[in-house]
């Protein structure tokens, strides 16, 4: 005998009470371990945007996404941790940020950073929706395949409409199954352009100014190192494309003055640097030298070099002992950086700074100085305006997931959720008319069609006899479902202030449910349409049923030339009724009708009576359906 689970433990949700939704591909990905695996995915998401555009280190994105996976986490913990804040994704990111600073303990102070609760749970939602809305579109193709062959298969069969319950006027099961047909497609249309266009990431911050964002975007570190030898300015600035960057050395004295400046700058921003070393030295005159090498000369004066992005300019002197120095500036704004540094004797001076500017990119500065005196280094970045990062980090952020990019944040503006679930009640429907239509016609008395015989298929714990529609049950249970939840999902959506208490939180497990019965349906709908097996006998024998009744229609328009349209509907009428009370075909007791006299024979009367010569245009309306299909169709 299995254990008994402690108490306090919970079971997990297998759909014992929703066997629609029981081991379906929609169930897995709806479930908690996928929503736990989609709120990681939209906090790796955003380490790794905001690493691309340069506001935290490569390395600690890659932390953060090393760390991001479900199976790390206690799942029991996660949900039980919400309580306290109302919401998971709190807990989840202390949890997080303790398995980041486990791996790069530097790394940790840039999990959520600048985001807020609700970015990260309507990303993860969307994500959700999105991976389980592509299972649905292909069960909705393996549903529309199976439709357009029944369809094209029995285009011309005819069978009973029935209006009200009862029988009305010949149709085809061609035109029924495509019926069905289009409502599927129809569904998939409208539920493949939210996929498409409408399940967006969340990117708004703490109320939906992305202030949180910009501000951390602003700040960092810059630092520079150098020794004996050329010397080297840097100075890292935050930009969100590519720029020139320029710099300059100059050296002065008796001796040899080498000045070097490279400069590099991704955003709009420049990038200078100077170095300058100077020294009393003999000699009667300058010597310049312009060059990429070296150039001689002597007397007493000065060496000038001058670099514009990488070059090199050479003069001869003589100067005494190694001098190196460091400086750092931080900026912000349009930012500039300056640093400074001083030494003196023979060798090099190195001079660093590093400053940050708001923006993305990186600039960077040297310059060398040979000889004694002051050696400087400066960095500037001149970043785009905050205006510019906000989409450019939405749209990295979105591309990220495979979601659409908003035009702004939507905390409050819930239209991709009541998009999703007008698109699924709509599929719901659809999919719930088939249902519907496959139970009726199944009955003992009806028998037109049947699902498909498997093992255990349609049991009755009592009845042995009995072989019920179980596929077409589980997906009216749906379709029963489905718009409860839709109305609760669009009073959600009327909201309050910046971020509302309750509304939000009442769509999480609401959407949830509507996607996993939406996606159980669809998988049951496929089954259901793959293996329905139709019964042509039994249709024409139901169509027999009624003696003629079920044509009353055309017999009333054919005699409507030779008696009028009011007195031939209205004898067509009472012939009907005295048909029904003697079980006579209609044909019979028109025949003996005086309005006529004798002008129309029975067997003439029962030729206009077949119902397979009154079907109307429902094969070319067939034909149009299938054609639908033809060009929706997706390859494979």
């Amino acid at each position: 005998m299995t254990a008994l689970r402690p108490v306090g433990e919970p079971a997990p949700d297998t759909g014992l009470l929703s066997p629609v939704r029981a081991g379906t591909a929609a169930e897995a990905a709806t479930g908690d371990t996928a929503c736990l695996q989609a709120m990681l995915d939209a906090e790796a998401a955003l380490a790794r945007a905001q690493a691309r555009l340069g506001v935290l280190p490569a390395r600690a994105a890659e932390a953060v996404t090393a760390a991001a996976r479900a199976e790390l986490y206690d799942l029991r913990e996660v949900a039980v941790r919400a309580r306290a804040s109302a919401n998971p994704v709190v807990g989840l990111v202390r949890m997080l940020t303790e398995a980041v600073a486990h791996q790069d303990p530097g790394a940790a102070q840039y999990v959520h950073q600048g985001s807020t609760s609700q970015d990260v749970l309507d990303t993860a939602l969307m994500l959700v929706a999105a991976r389980t809305t592509d299972l649905i579109l292909d069960d909705l193709d393996r549903t529309a395949a199976a439709l357009a062959a029944l369809a094209r298969a029995h285009r011309d069969t005819p069978m009973a409409a029935r209006t009200l319950g009862q029988h009305a006027v010949p149709t085809t099961f061609g035109l029924k199954a495509a019926g069905w047909l289009q409502a599927v497609l129809d569904a998939e249309e409208r539920l493949r352009r939210v996929r498409e266009h409408g399940l967006p990431a969340q990117l708004g911050g703490a109320a939906g100014t992305m202030a949180g964002y910009l501000e951390y975007a602003r700040l960092g570190t810059g630092s520079g190192t150098g020794g004996p030898g050329p010397g080297l300015g840097t100075g890292p600035g935050f930009g969100p494309g590519p720029g020139p960057g320029t710099g300059t050395g100059t050296g002065t004295g008796t001796g040899t003055g080498t000045g070097t400046g490279s400069g590099t700058a991704t955003g709009t921003g420049t990038a200078t640097a100077t170095a300058t070393a100077s020294g009393p030295g003999p000699g009667p005159g300058p010597g310049p030298g312009p060059g990429p090498g070296p150039g001689p000369g002597t007397g007493t004066g000065t060496a000038t070099a001058t670099a514009t992005g990488t070059g090199l300019g050479t003069g001869t002197g003589t100067g005494s002992g190694p001098g190196f120095g460091t400086g750092s500036g931080t900026a912000t704004g349009a930012g500039t950086a300056s640093g400074t540094a001083s030494g003196s004797g023979l060798g090099a001076g190195l001079g660093t700074g590093a400053g940050l500017a708001s923006g993305t990119g990186l600039a960077t500065a040297s310059g060398s100085g040979l000889g004694t005196g002051p050696a400087t280094a400066s960095a500037s970045a001149t970043a785009r305006e905050p205006d510019d990062y906000a989409p450019r980090l939405t749209a990295a952020v979105a591309a990220e997931l495979g979601l659409a990019e908003p035009l702004v944040p939507w905390h409050t503006v819930r239209t991709p959720l009541a998009d999703l679930a007008a698109a699924l009640s709509l599929t719901v429907s659809g999919l719930g008319t088939l249902a519907a239509d496959v139970q009726l016609l199944s009955r003992t008395e009806t028998a037109e069609v049947t699902e498909a015989a498997a093992e255990g298929r349609g049991a009755s714990s009592a009845m042995p006899h009995k072989r019920n529609p179980a596929l077409a049950a589980l997906i009216r249970s749906a379709a029963y479902q489905l718009p409860g939840l839709v109305a609760t999902l669009a009073q959600a959506a009327v909201t309050d202030d910046e971020r509302p208490a309750g509304a939000w939180h009442a769509e999480w497990e609401t959407l949830r449910t509507a996607l996993r019965l939406t996606g159980g349906a669809a998988a049951t709908a496929a089954e259901l349409a793959a293996g329905l097996v139709v019964h042509p006998a039994r249709m024409r024998a139901n169509l027999e049923l009624t003696g003629g009744l079920v044509v009353s229609e055309r017999l009333a328009a054919l005699l409507s030339p030779e008696l009028g349209r009011a007195d031939a509907r209205s004898l067509v009428s009472a012939a009907s009724a005295r048909a029904a009370e003697t079980g006579r075909h209609l044909a019979d007791v028109l025949a003996e009708a005086p309005e006529l006299d004798g002008r129309h024979s029975a067997p003439a009367l029962r030729a206009l009576c077949e119902p397979a010569h009154y079907t109307g245009a429902a094969a070319a309306l067939v034909d149009r359906v299938l054609a639908r299909h033809a060009r929706t169709r997706r390859p494979g």
